[in-house]
């Protein structure tokens, strides 16, 4: 019998991208409304009358291209919420991803601290072998971090950019 392979994403993963896309998402908002300020500087001489308009469109692609891309991060996420075990970010998670923060041996932040305490919980509480896909291993690659997680039967696999 063929096992299957079951998809585990720790909460603050999700918090993470919030967080990027958000903030990619202010950017944006406060390009668009720059770009109506200085449509509306230049828009008051008549030889500029084409530029402002062009700025004006352009500010009005941006706030659609923040509001496609809010609704398409919502649309996955809730499709991933439905085909994962979420690993919950627990105060035990929280507190063990803080003193990792302080440990010399670790070299590693949040949010990244986060993720690797979730992943070494989940895996101390399950059996079996474990892959964490990521896209940046180099946080993760210390000596300290690699005994911990072959003792739990997990490895980390690069997912390599398209």
């Amino acid at each position: 019998m063929k096992e299957k392979i079951a998809l585990v994403v720790p909460e603050i993963s999700f918090f993470e991208v919030w967080e990027v896309i958000l903030s990619k998402i202010k950017r944006r908002k406060e390009l668009a409304e720059n770009l109506r300020k200085e449509a509306n500087q230049i828009g008051r001489s008549n030889y500029a009358e084409k530029s402002a308009k062009n700025l004006k469109e352009s500010a009005k692609l941006l706030e659609e291209s923040y509001a496609a891309d809010m609704s398409s991060l919502e649309d996955s996420l809730k499709i991933l919420k439905q085909i994962c075990t979420i690993i919950d970010y627990s105060p035990t998670i929280h507190t063990r991803s803080y003193l990792i923060t302080l440990d010399k041996r670790y070299d590693i932040v949040n949010p990244d601290a986060s993720v690797y305490e979730s992943i070494k919980e989940f895996a101390r509480e399950n059996d079996g072998i474990k892959i964490h896909p990521n896209k940046n291993t180099d946080d993760f690659d210390k000596k300290i971090i690699r005994e911990e997680l072959n003792n739990l039967e997990l490895k980390f696999t690069l997912i390599q950019e398209r």
